[in-house]
């Protein structure tokens, strides 16, 4: 039995297109777990698809900050609170294959800037160019407008992704991976890469969220999650309760994806749009939802 669930951020502006990447991000986790893969490799995986496709906010086509550059942050964890993230590196297509790589090959939970990119090349990564036509014109669009106008097109673009998935084996793993905030400071960090807000697991479940980082920050959202879950909450339960703690305790938006350790899943939103695909095996049950 095996249970994974993906999202590609919690947006104001809905994108119908996204559905077909989230559906193929989906099925390659599913190859995976469906083989008696590690959950780990299958949010990896499927992350990493979702950092190819350059209509989500990771990897290509990840947003600009204010300064016209593209710092990408990811992170992954496992049940057994094994964990590792990086932050505001450049040039890297898959920053969510360098958190694993700090998780594995260091003892460390977060390497940020130069020095990250320093490590990523050390262990054959290699840099490329990440940007697209579409960010760097909106970047040029916006350059001169007020914060306000800014803001609301922030809201249009949180497009983060993140999966979670438990394996046969019972292990539970997540794993965020993004561009940031539109616009932002150009040293910026957000929730993704800072565990227990944007990323989390542990033997009682695996959340990914996503949203205005700096709010998700405040709350410890993920964790906030899970913390649910341990109360004897369903998953279902818990990402509702956390988007409402967001929501109640910051004002703010954003939204969550869940799995526990009975194979569960939940996910909750208090936005327009937050797609999402999942697969329950215990039912075999596949879902792609706008």
């Amino acid at each position: 039995m095996y249970s994974i669930i993906l999202h590609g951020g919690a947006s104001f502006k809905k994108k119908k297109e996204v559905l077909i990447s989230l559906k193929k991000a989906l099925e390659a986790g599913i190859e995976i777990l469906s083989n008696k893969g590690k959950a780990i490799d299958a949010v990896i995986e499927s992350v990493k698809i979702m950092e190819k496709e350059e209509i989500f906010n990771a990897g290509r086509g990840s947003i600009l900050r204010n300064d016209g550059s593209i710092k990408l942050d990811a992170a992954c964890m496992t049940s057994d609170l094994k964990v590792g993230a990086v932050a505001g590196i450049e040039g890297f297509l898959h920053p969510s294959e360098i958190a694993r790589c700090v998780m594995e090959r260091t003892s460390h939970v977060i390497l940020v800037g130069k020095e990250a990119e320093k490590f990523a090349e050390m262990h054959g990564f290699k840099k490329e160019n990440l940007y697209v036509p579409e960010r760097l014109k909106l970047w040029e669009k916006v350059i001169r407008k007020p914060k306000e106008e800014i803001e609301k097109i922030r809201k249009d673009i949180m497009e983060t992704v993140g999966c979670v998935a438990m394996d046969e084996d019972g292990v539970l793993a997540a794993c965020t991976s993004t561009g940031g905030l539109f616009f932002s400071l150009s040293s910026r960090v957000g929730d993704t890469p800072l565990i227990g807000c944007g990323t989390y697991a542990n033997s009682f479940g695996a959340a990914s969220a996503t949203g205005v980082g700096e709010d998700i920050i405040r709350i410890t959202m993920a964790r906030y999650c899970i913390f649910m879950i341990e109360q004897g909450k369903s998953a279902q339960e818990a990402a509702e309760m956390a988007v409402k703690e967001l929501d109640e305790k910051t004002g703010s938006s954003g939204g969550i994806v869940c799995v526990d350790k009975e194979y569960n899943i939940g996910f909750a939103k208090n936005t327009d749009f937050m797609p999402v695909a999942y697969y329950l095996s215990k039912n075999d049950k596949m879902e792609v939802l706008p």
